[in-house]
């Protein structure tokens, strides 16, 4: 990845709980298909591997927060919603 997204405080939390390291996110990062989606009153970006289950959000630089287990359906989810 040429320069990493900043991660937020809730996104370190959330990644020491599921017990995924900076290199599994900037690898979601990398790999992953970007998708833009509405959640909380703001537009995101999505990334999602679908191998390892792991989905990363990000707002502008910065990584808000970052999921582990997630199913497919989740994502479709968030891909078909809109404000």
């Amino acid at each position: 990845m040429e320069s990493s997204p900043e991660l937020s405080d809730h996104a370190r939390r959330r990644m020491r709980q599921r017990g995924i390291t900076r290199e599994q996110v900037e690898e979601t990062i990398r790999n992953a298909r970007p998708f833009r989606y509405f959640h909380a009153g703001e537009w995101k970006i999505g990334y999602y591997n679908s191998s390892g289950g792991i989905f990363v959000s990000q707002v502008k630089d910065t990584i808000v927060t970052v999921m582990a287990q997630v199913k497919a359906q989740y994502v479709e989810r968030l891909r078909k919603g809109a404000p």
